[in-house]
């Protein structure tokens, strides 16, 4: 077993078909490095074979977190498809999967896959354990047993009220869904919605700050993706993410010097410590730069502000003698609440 798996995880890009095909593997260990390697491939085969073997073995805990760790921003087209195998038959695979994708997009807190993962709720019909499976994922509300205090989480703001919400309310009848149904309906935001704070203010780019934005967004996807990842939630043992980081987030300086010169670990990175170095990227020109800076700062349902090449132009000379990469004890964390 431990040699078909390692022959699994390092068959070369042109074997990926034939992976897909393989249906009678029993041992646990080959199907868990399968469903990583497919997982992460993110071709339309591949997330189909992935489907199957998560309708078949979905139950198994190795094999269901393999598959979710290659899921990172494709969680509702797969889940969409396991969902589509899901029957009273395997129930006991595919509900705990569901359940599992329904948490990730929980825990980013994404209004546009948190919506999709509503709509799959309320396109099951009479699969009420599958659609509970769900719920009960997209609940993140659950007290932390050590803690008196409830989970505080993020409000999800939506254009209006979705459809598939109004839909849940009327054919959502068990208990425990009920409960996670009104958790799920508490979390979420929309103008004219009774009770709901006022909605965060975001200021439209101009023409040229778009045209900058989409110019980042090529130099993200050639020199940044391969390490944040196109989904910005980072690699584990490679990148930490971007997606609501501070760091990029707040005060822009700090995101232009971490570019401009490098960044060594160890840094605080949301609840977690990397101990991993970025190298620096002063070659790029400051329109670059600022372009990138705008992509991420806006992109992934961010609202930050967009950042000008004149603003880089202007780090790039006051830190210019700057010798070696930047510590995040020089930096001090930055804070929204310093974000300009």
């Amino acid at each position: 077993a431990q040699v078909r798996a390692a022959a699994i995880r390092i068959a070369p890009a042109e074997m990926l078909a034939e992976l897909c095909t393989i249906k009678d593997e029993k041992e646990i260990l080959v199907l868990a490095h399968l469903a990583i390697r497919l997982s992460g491939a993110h071709l339309p085969d591949a997330d189909k074979a992935v489907a199957e073997l998560l309708a078949a073995h979905g139950d198994n805990a190795l094999v269901r977190e393999g598959a979710l760790t290659g899921a990172r921003g494709r969680e509702v087209a797969l889940a969409k498809a396991v969902a589509a195998l899901g029957s009273v038959a395997n129930l006991k695979q595919t509900g705990p999967v569901l359940d599992g994708f329904a948490t990730l997009i929980s825990q980013a807190g994404k209004a546009g896959p948190f919506e999709g993962m509503l709509e799959i709720a309320a396109s099951l019909g009479d699969r009420t354990n599958l659609r509970a499976a769900i719920l009960r994922g997209l609940d993140q509300s659950i007290r932390d047993p050590r803690s008196k205090k409830a989970v505080s989480l993020k409000t999800i703001w939506l254009n209006a009220e979705p459809a598939s919400l109004a839909k849940l309310k009327k054919t959502v009848t068990d208990a425990n869904a009920l409960k996670n149904l009104v958790s799920v309906t508490a979390r979420l935001a929309w103008v004219g919605k009774p009770g709901a704070p006022s909605p965060p203010k975001v200021i439209a780019l101009t023409k040229e700050q778009q045209a900058l934005l989409e110019k980042g967004k090529v130099t993200y996807t050639n020199l940044c993706a391969a390490c944040h990842q196109p989904h910005g939630y980072g690699l584990d043992g490679l990148a930490p993410p971007l997606v609501d980081s501070d760091w990029v987030l707040g005060k822009p300086d700090v995101t232009a010097r971490i570019i401009l010169q490098g960044l060594g670990g160890p840094v605080k990175v949301g609840n977690r410590i990397w101990d991993l170095t970025m190298p620096p990227m002063g070659m790029l020109s400051d329109e670059d730069i600022a372009g990138v800076m705008t992509y991420v700062r806006r992109e992934w349902e961010h609202n930050g502000s967009p950042v000008d090449a004149k603003f880089v132009t202007g780090i790039r000379k006051q830190y210019a003698d700057h010798p070696n990469s930047w510590t995040a004890d020089e930096l001090r964390p930055p804070t929204k609440k310093g974000a300009k």
